[in-house]
């Protein structure tokens, strides 16, 4: 995973690789541990430059890796989830259009999943990369960063709306779209490919994120 970003945020998803988090951190600005996020920083040997959470789910390695860190304590009565909490610190400390690594938010229990996504969509101004071993995801808005490139020809990539009425398109593609009109979730973009040396997906209204993965899978559309 190359490039380099503002801030690595280190969510708690249980699938969350610590391996990656020492990988990641180097290239970061800043590191911001969410909740049991911490426990990854910890296995990772990455001391968080702020924690940002309500402790419901860090272990007590977590807890004391990022006893002495700066913090952003939260009540567990609260509205907000930790990770939204987290993002609005970033935008405040690095810029509201920063460049954002996000590990440890795919995986796990599927509503947290789709929460994730919703936190992402509210956050559309900041460009966010969701990050695993195998996975890439995106934030495209015209809000923040309107368009990404995919590069490597064969490589499987898929375009999700997460608002309605998102406007997409896409050049190189083996199939391509000219701005289409998308609601949520809405499946056209799903299992594409790039045709060329580099495809460019463009968000001109809405948002979208941009899933690319490491070893392409059999086309199903």
């Amino acid at each position: 995973m190359s490039g380099r970003y503002d801030a690595l945020v280190v969510a708690g998803s249980p699938e969350c690789d610590p391996a990656l988090v020492a990988e990641m951190a180097p290239r970061c600005g800043s590191v911001v541990a969410v909740d049991r996020g911490a426990d990854a920083c910890a296995t990772a040997g990455v001391l968080p430059d702020l924690f940002v959470g309500d402790g419901d789910t860090v272990g007590e390695r977590g807890a004391v890796w990022v006893a002495d860190a700066p913090a952003v304590r939260l009540d567990p009565e609260k509205d907000d989830t930790d990770l939204s909490v987290a993002l609005d610190r970033v935008r405040a400390l690095c810029g509201a259009s920063a460049r954002v690594a996000l590990l440890g938010a795919l995986g796990g229990r599927l509503d947290h999943l789709l929460g994730v996504l919703g936190v992402c969509r509210t956050h559309a101004g900041l460009a966010i990369d969701l990050i695993d071993r195998t996975t890439k995801a995106q934030l495209i808005s015209p809000e923040g960063r309107a368009s990404v490139a995919v590069p490597g020809a064969g490589t499987s990539f898929s375009v999700i709306p997460l608002a309605d009425d998102t406007v997409v398109s896409e050049r190189g593609a083996h199939w391509n779209l000219d701005h289409a009109h998308l609601d949520a979730l809405q499946d056209l973009g799903v299992s594409n490919r790039v045709a060329t040396d580099e495809v460019t997906v463009t968000c001109h209204a809405g948002c979208a994120l941009v899933i690319c993965h490491e070893r392409s899978a059999p086309l199903a559309r």
